[in-house]
């Protein structure tokens, strides 16, 4: 298990926007949060990243995040600065392999080599190549000029680049076109930690979601299978609790009637 939510409420002054949220994230899964605008599924996103906390609830991350939000913003005074600052993990990484080398621990060194022999020991090619796949600008440009659309797809070859064990996205296809977006689907099909996203693209939502997990009236409940399998999983719940409202209903009007006949004690 990567992260576990439970009963997460989050309010903003007077209005509550999550009232009891559970979630559970484990290695190897996509799973979608889906509801109306406004469910508090970007709330709920930001709550699992850490960068809000909840007014209640328990949050528990057992491995490292990274978000994309709708309104990121970027480091650094060029595209190229933005992009090299989200590779910080990858320095570290030599460095402490460096390091376990030069004190003989190489128990240590062993470990960080299969981590190096993992994810590459020169990174500079995967970043021009997502780089190049979202059509973000090129490296030279200054972030101060970029449009709303550009700046996303930075910040989303930031999120890819940051390779966390636990990927949260907020509407990643916004601004992307179909070449890039069907490019997207392939990375996060194959990609070895978790996935959270946010997305209204049910396209995006067939190609990779394992699990769905829809956000009503603050509530999370969750759909094992594709986006197909959810909605007639769903269509099945919805007539399940209406045949049981109706019955509650008829239950209470029998009552109602046999009140009214002032029945003796």
């Amino acid at each position: 298990m990567l992260l576990r939510a439970k009963d997460v409420e989050v309010s903003f002054g007077t209005h509550l926007v999550l009232r009891g949220a559970d979630l559970v994230v484990n290695r190897g899964e996509c799973v979608a949060l889906i509801g109306n605008n406004g469910s508090g599924k970007s709330t709920l996103l930001k709550v699992l990243a850490g960068t809000l906390v909840p007014n209640h609830g328990e949050v528990e991350r057992n491995a490292p995040a990274g978000l994309l939000e709708q309104n990121p913003r970027l480091p650094g005074s060029t595209v190229g600065e933005a992009l090299a600052e989200s590779q910080t993990w990858h320095q570290e990484l030599l460095d402490n392999y460096q390091s376990a080398v030069e004190r003989g621990d190489m128990d240590a060194a062993s470990t960080y080599q299969d981590r190096l022999d993992d994810v590459g020991w020169d990174l500079n090619h995967r970043v021009e190549a997502i780089r190049e796949r979202l059509q973000a600008p090129s490296s030279d440009t200054s972030v101060d000029v970029l449009s709303g659309g550009q700046r996303r797809r930075v910040a989303l070859a930031r999120a890819l680049l940051r390779t966390p064990d636990l990927l949260l996205l907020d509407e990643p296809t916004n601004h992307l076109d179909a070449e890039a977006i069907e490019w997207l689907q392939g990375f996060l099909a194959g990609y070895r930690g978790a996935v959270v996203l946010v997305t209204h693209d049910r396209y995006l939502l067939e190609a990779v979601a394992d699990r769905i997990v829809e956000v009503e009236d603050g509530l999370t409940v969750s759909y094992n299978g594709s986006y197909a399998d959810y909605l007639v999983a769903r269509a099945e719940r919805r007539a399940r609790l209406e045949k049981a409202e109706m019955s509650r209903v008829a239950t209470l009007a029998r009552e109602a009637a046999w009140a009214s006949r002032s029945p003796a004690a």
